[in-house]
């Protein structure tokens, strides 16, 4: 999650951000192309030779929109969870994150809800 809100933050208007994930059948995965899909290009790519009896493949995200509001929700979302998985929790020492949650800040609210809608 680190690297994604880095490469976020690094990229410039109309960049391309390349990230490998796992398993697009399961919630996580699918959450990131549904929000990266309103504010990018996005196709995801699956080699065939080293990845065809993996669950691994590419969702690569050109002409990114950095002024969207969809952009700014997004990474909000990944900086909350990122620091609630690294810093919360009852000891700060990390808290466990579903991606079905049931405290929803606002501003997350907008990307959440378009991705359901993908």
């Amino acid at each position: 999650m680190a690297q994604l809100i880095l490469a976020m933050k690094r990229v410039a208007m109309g960049g391309t951000i390349v990230i490998l994930l796992h398993k697009l059948d399961s919630m996580t995965p699918a959450s990131l192309v549904c929000a990266f899909s309103e504010f990018s290009k996005v196709k995801l790519f699956k080699p065939a030779r080293k990845h065809a009896t993996r669950s691994s493949f590419y969702m690569i995200a050109k002409n990114v929109d950095t002024k969207s509001p969809f952009f700014d929700s997004a990474l909000q979302w990944f900086h909350r969870d990122y620091y609630e998985s690294t810093f919360g929790g009852p000891d700060g020492l990390g808290k466990y994150m579903l991606v079905e949650t049931d405290d929803v800040s606002p501003q997350t609210e907008l990307v959440k809800t378009r991705c359901w809608l993908c």
